[in-house]
């Protein structure tokens, strides 16, 4: 398989430019022990964000380059596995929008799967075959950040049965929002670097 194309038009740097300032900022904000003092509901907007502006952020073409090169590259298999599990955050905040904080997330086979597209996707994909053992303790170190990330997944045995389940049966909020925003940064600063820009200098 060809290796994605990395070049940018002016117009997508200009954008992946924007998308960096935003994300930059966003980061300390909900990584930061003040935003787990709000009330739930804004929290949720805040983490609404920054899962929209990623899916956008990865279609600039860098962003894809550094994503398939961690796909291709010799990860260990919980980093290959939390690759995924973030693939299935994202599709769970895109395709149910409706939802007003994280412990409200509720989701079953039927949802999933009503249309084509979702009968194919990676939420039914995951739950169906999960990566990892039902219940695992993850540590995950970010080189981005320069940091670890902790946190455990309690995988639904059930998916199959069409039971009804809560996003925080899986993974707590703080958890798993942590876990979310440093994954994204892994890539986000990664793709940064390989576009030739500076988070620290005057490109945001």
């Amino acid at each position: 398989m060809p290796a994605p194309e990395t070049s940018m038009t002016e117009a997508q740097k200009a954008f992946f430019k924007n998308c960096l300032g935003r994300f930059t900022r966003l980061l300390p904000e909900i990584d930061g022990e003040k935003f787990w003092r709000r009330e739930a509901h804004e929290r949720f907007g805040r983490i609404k964000d920054v899962f929209s502006l990623y899916a956008e952020i990865f279609k600039v073409p860098v962003v894809k380059a550094v994503d398939a090169e961690y796909a291709r590259g010799k990860k260990p298999p919980q980093q290959i596995a939390c690759r995924k599990l973030l693939l299935v955050l994202r599709h769970l905040f895109a395709h149910f929008p409706h939802f007003e904080c994280w412990n409200d997330i509720y989701f079953c086979r039927e949802m999933v799967t009503w249309d084509t597209a979702g009968a194919n996707g990676a939420i039914e994909k995951f739950f169906r075959d999960p990566p990892f053992e039902s219940v695992t303790k993850f540590r995950i170190w970010h080189g981005e950040l320069k940091k670890f990330t902790y946190f455990s997944v309690s995988i639904p045995t059930d998916y199959t049965s069409n039971r009804t389940i809560f996003l925080k049966e899986i993974m707590s909020e703080k958890e798993g929002v942590q876990f979310s925003i440093h994954m994204m940064a892994d890539v986000i600063f990664a793709a940064t670097r390989k576009a030739g820009f500076s988070l620290a200098g005057g490109d945001l």
